[in-house]
């Protein structure tokens, strides 16, 4: 069998698995509804770990929580229940992705985007998403200063910060405002760089979303990217500024706070842990 020019049998399993979907669904239906169901699958799959560790409390892994859990435990009667979370994460999501995934398909045939074999290589689908956060990481970092004003945080921060001990789940408990305008900047990095494949759209949408959910997670795992990348915020960078209602206001990598001053508490606190240690 050959399908637009390629062979079958010289196909790998992601290509066989995307070239069903396409021939199953054609391109529309793929990039809406089949694109919808699948970043919620994302989300749910993806948080789900963490929800089993929050509830059964395994002590291989509860050792890396990063907020004393006495403390924790007292705070989630000022948090918001879980279902005052989930009822939140519903809003948002269905308010703002249902009319952005009906926009995909046009959007994509308007750059030109494919949506067949072959996919676009490797090397050129994470040079994309590199670039990608690069933006994203950029325009949140300012938006998200912007709601630490005293009018953002006041008017609509503050939902966000009700987790002063964050959880997974909680990456997108937000004001449906906040939602919207930092949620933004996931859709620029392909608007300015430019997306040539639906697949190079769906792998930004899982690394996206596992990068949030990581920086949220209050585990500071030794497996964690920040161990090994020292410009990632990773969840020990973004817990502080849960901890402390300020600093740290970047999404995924730490170069502009670092530029803007903007984790010198965050930096100071990290010695002082360190010297504890050591002691």
């Amino acid at each position: 069998m050959n399908v637009t020019g390629i062979e079958v049998n010289d196909l790998g399993v992601v290509e066989c698995l995307w070239q069903h979907l396409l021939t199953t669904f054609g391109p529309q239906k793929l990039s809406t509804i089949v694109t919808l169901i699948y970043l919620f699958v994302v989300y749910i799959g993806t948080s789900l770990p963490y929800a089993l560790i929050y509830k059964y409390k395994p002590a291989f892994l509860y050792k890396y929580k990063i907020q004393d859990e006495a403390k924790t435990e007292k705070l989630k009667k000022i948090q918001p229940t879980d279902w005052k979370c989930i009822k939140q994460l519903l809003i948002n999501h269905f308010v703002v992705l249902i009319p952005s995934a009906i926009g995909i398909y046009p959007a994509l045939r308007y750059v030109n985007a494919d949506f067949g074999l072959p996919l676009p290589s490797w090397t050129d689908t994470i040079v994309r998403i590199f670039l990608y956060f690069v933006i994203e990481d950029t325009f949140f970092y300012w938006g998200h200063r912007f709601f630490h004003t005293k009018w953002g945080y006041n008017n609509v921060h503050y939902l966000h910060h009700q987790y002063q001990a964050p959880i997974a789940m909680a990456s997108s408990y937000a004001h449906l405002a906040e939602f919207i305008v930092l949620g933004t900047g996931f859709a620029l990095g392909p608007a300015i760089i430019g997306i040539n494949h639906l697949f190079t759209l769906w792998v930004w949408i899982f690394v996206r979303q596992v990068e949030a959910l990581d920086c949220h997670c209050g585990f500071d795992f030794p497996w964690h990217l920040s161990k090994f990348l020292p410009f990632y915020c990773g969840p020990h960078h973004h817990d502080h500024h849960h901890k402390t209602y300020g600093g740290n206001f970047a999404s995924t990598f730490t170069w502009w706070d670092w530029m803007m001053g903007t984790d010198k508490k965050y930096r100071e606190d990290c010695q002082k842990e360190a010297k504890k240690k050591v002691n």
